[in-house]
C-alpha cells in the first residue's frame, strides 16, 4: 500500500482516525547492560570506561516487507587515538536483550542479523582499515573480508569520527527493493541491496531493531539521540459519508504535502481533517527538516454511503393506498426507521402526508422523504401565467391567456374537473424622454418608466441601427430600439427612440487688439474685442488693479475714459468672460492692451 511509512499509531475513535505521534519513551525500548536513558529521546550506550557494553532495542518488531526509516544524532566520543570501539545499528529476530562486549561493538556473533557498524578502532584480526569506518555486515561477522558493503570513512572526507561532535545518521530500508541505505551528515556512505528477508532471516520479515556498543581496554562515551522513526504505515480506514477523519502525524518530521487537495482541510500540515465525499487514496509527502530527505505514504479512506431513494412524490386517488420501499435488496442487518414508527423496508400508506425513513447499514445512515398526495375527485382550480398573446402548455395541451375548463384524468385513474386560469404577464414601457447627444459623442440619455408584472424583474437593452448595444446614459445621435424583457417569463416590449444631436464644442473664437489710440483721428480710437460666443462681462483695469471700465453690452467699446476722465498712456489689463450658447460653459480670457496717444 505504501512506499514510505511514518512514526504513528492508529486507532479508530468515534468514527474518526486518530493518529498519535510515537515519542521515544523508555517503555518503548529495552535498555541492557550499561545503557542509560538520558531523557529527551537520548541514550548513552557506554561510558568512557573499560569493558562496558550497552544496547537499546525497540520492544516491538517491525515488518521488513514495509519501508522503515530512522535518523538519530550519533556521538562516538572525544578520544581519538585511545578511543574504542564504536557502535552498531542492527536488525535481528532473536530478542531485545542482546548485547556483547569487547571489540565487536555489541553485535559480534549475533546470528541471524543485519548490522551497520560505526567502527572507530583498527582491529587487525578483523581486517579493519586504518580510518574510522562504516560497513554493512550480516550474522555478527565483522571481519571486513565478509562485508556486504564497505568499509568507507564514517564521515565523508575525514578519517576521524571521534571528534566530540553530534553526527546526523539516516538509515533507510526500502522494502520493494530490499535495499539498506546509510547516510552520515546527509551523505550516502554505504548501501546494500539483496534478498535480506530470505537469505539472512530465513523468510521471516519480523525483526527487532536497535543500537549496541562495547568498549575494551580502550574506550569512549558512545551515545545517540533519536530524531525520527518511521516504522508503522498508515492503515486504510472506512468512514460514513459526511463524517470527518482527523490525522495527526509527527509535527517535527518536516514539511508536509497531502495529495489530492480535495477533502483536506490544510494540505500543508501534519494534522489535517479529511472529509472525502467518495473513496479516496491520499498520498502524504514529508520533506525532512535536516537533510531534506523526502518520504511518502498512502492512506485509502473508504467512504460508505447508504443510498435511500423513495422516488418522486406519489399521487393517489381518494380512498386508495400506495407502498413505499426504502432500499431495493437490503443487506442483512440493515435497519429502518420510518416517521410512522414502522421498522420494515416497505410500508403501505393511504393518508396524504410527508413520509420519511432513515436506513442504517454497516454503521452508516441515509435518509429520504416523499410526499403522498391525494388527487381530488371534485372540481379543482389551477392558475398559471403567459405573455400577452402567448400560450402555456398544461397536461400536454396549449392554452392562451384566459379561463379554461379541463376534464382531467390522473395517471392513477382519478377523474376531476380542472378550471385553469392563464393570467397575462405585463411588461411595458411608459413615458419616454430623451436628452440630446453631442455630435460625435455618446452622452445622450433616456428616461422611462418600465412596468413588469407580476415578477417586477426586467432587463433593458438599447440597440443602435448598426446593432451596437448602448446604455441608457450613453446614447449616440440617431434612432435606436429600446427593448424591455421580463427576467422570469421572457415577455418583451419595445419602442423606437430618437436622440437629437447638438454642437457641444467648447471652442469660442476671440480676438482682442493689443493696443488702441483714442486721439480722435478716426483710426483705432476705441477698444472692442471680437468673439462668437455670448458676452457675460468684459472689464479694463489699470496697473494698480483699479477697474476703469466694465460692460455687459457686446456693442460697447472703451474710449480710453473712466468716469469722464481721460486715462493716461500705459498698459492696461482686460478680463473677458463669455458663455457657450449650446453647452452653457463659461469661459474667461485675460490679457494686456496698450493705450497710445
Amino acid at each position: 500500500m505504501s512506499t514510505r511509512s511514518f512514526k504513528i499509531l492508529l486507532s479508530l475513535l468515534f468514527g474518526a482516525l486518530l493518529v498519535l505521534p510515537l515519542t521515544m519513551q523508555a517503555q518503548l525500548f529495552q535498555l541492557n547492560g550499561d545503557a542509560i536513558d538520558l531523557g529527551d529521546d537520548c541514550y548513552q550506550l557506554t561510558e568512557s570506561l573499560p569493558s562496558e557494553a550497552g544496547s537499546v532495542w525497540r520492544l516491538e518488531q517491525i515488518d521488513l516487507t514495509q519501508d522503515f526509516r530512522v535518523n538519530f544524532q550519533m556521538n562516538l566520543g572525544c578520544q581519538d587515538g585511545n578511543g574504542a570501539d564504536g557502535m552498531a545499528f542492527a536488525f535481528q529476530p532473536i530478542s531485545t536483550t542482546i548485547g556483547t562486549g569487547g571489540g565487536g561493538m555489541g553485535i559480534l556473533g549475533v546470528s541471524p542479523s543485519l548490522a551497520v557498524e560505526f567502527d572507530t578502532y583498527t582491529n587487525g584480526n578483523y581486517n579493519d582499515p586504518s580510518y574510522d569506518h562504516v560497513a554493512i555486515s550480516r550474522d555478527g561477522v565483522i571481519d571486513h573480508d565478509f562485508d556486504l558493503a564497505g568499509p568507507e570513512t564514517i564521515i565523508d572526507g575525514n578519517n576521524n569520527a571521534e571528534d566530540c561532535t553530534e553526527h546526523e545518521v539516516h538509515i533507510f530500508w526500502t522494502a520493494i527493493s530490499q535495499t539498506l541505505y546509510v547516510y552520515v551528515d546527509c551523505v550516502l556512505r554505504v548501501s546494500y541491496t539483496g534478498d535480506v528477508i530470505d537469505d539472512v532471516f530465513g523468510g521471516d520479515p519480523m525483526v527487532y531493531w536497535g543500537l549496541t556498543s562495547a568498549t575494551g581496554a580502550l574506550h569512549n562515551v558512545h551515545s545517540f539521540c533519536f530524531e525520527y522513526i518511521a516504522e508503522t504505515e498508515l492503515e486504510d480506514l472506512s468512514m460514513c459519508l459526511g463524517e470527518e477523519l482527523q490525522v495527526n502525524l509527527d509535527p517535527d518530521a518536516g514539511d508536509y504535502t497531502w495529495f489530492p487537495f480535495d477533502g483536506v482541510s490544510d494540505p500543508s500540515i501534519p494534522n489535517p481533517i479529511l472529509t472525502p465525499t467518495e473513496t479516496t487514496t491520499y498520498t502524504v509527502q514529508v520533506n525532512g527538516n535536516t537533510c531534506g530527505f523526502s518520504t511518502t505514504d498512502e492512506i485509502t479512506v473508504f467512504v460508505n454511503s447508504v443510498e435511500v431513494d423513495l422516488g418522486a412524490d406519489v399521487e393517489i386517488c381518494g380512498g386508495t393506498s400506495t407502498t413505499l420501499t426504502a432500499v431495493e435488496a437490503p443487506d442483512a442487518g440493515t435497519t429502518f426507521a420510518w416517521s410512522t414508527g414502522e421498522t420494515t423496508n416497505s410500508i403501505t400508506v393511504s393518508t396524504p402526508m410527508i413520509y420519511s425513513v432513515t436506513v442504517t447499514e454497516n454503521g452508516c445512515s441515509g435518509s429520504d422523504e416523499v410526499e403522498v398526495l391525494a388527487l381530488p375527485t371534485l372540481t379543482n382550480t389551477a392558475d398559471t401565467l403567459a405573455c400577452e398573446g402567448g400560450t402555456v402548455f398544461f397536461d400536454g395541451s396549449e392554452y392562451a391567456v384566459g379561463g379554461h375548463v379541463i376534464n382531467y384524468t390522473s395517471a392513477q385513474g382519478c377523474d376531476s374537473l380542472l378550471v385553469l386560469t392563464v393570467e397575462p404577464v405585463s411588461v411595458s414601457i411608459g413615458a419616454v424622454n430623451t436628452l440630446p447627444a453631442c455630435f460625435g459623442e455618446n452622452n445622450g440619455s433616456i428616461q422611462s418608466a418600465v412596468v413588469s408584472s407580476p415578477s417586477g424583474a426586467f432587463t433593458v437593452t438599447i440597440t443602435a441601427e448598426d446593432g451596437t448595444l448602448l446604455s441608457d446614459t450613453a446614447l449616440t445621435v440617431g434612432t435606436h430600439t429600446y427593448t424591455v424583457t421580463d427576467n422570469v417569463f421572457g415577455c418583451t416590449d419595445e419602442i423606437s427612440i430618437t436622440v437629437d444631436g447638438i454642437d457641444c464644442s467648447t471652442e469660442c473664437t476671440t480676438a482682442v487688439p493689443t493696443g488702441f489710440s483714442p486721439n480722435y483721428d478716426g483710426i483705432n480710437d476705441v477698444l472692442l474685442p471680437v468673439y462668437d460666443c455670448d458676452l457675460v462681462e468684459w472689464s479694463i483695469y489699470d496697473r494698480w488693479g483699479n477697474q476703469v471700465f466694465k460692460t455687459t453690452d457686446p456693442d460697447q467699446a472703451w474710449d480710453g475714459f473712466s468716469e469722464g476722465k481721460k486715462m493716461p498712456l500705459g498698459v492696461y489689463a482686460y478680463s473677458l468672460q463669455i458663455i457657450h450658447p449650446n453647452t452653457g460653459e463659461q469661459l474667461r480670457y485675460a490679457g494686456n492692451v496698450s493705450l497710445l496717444r
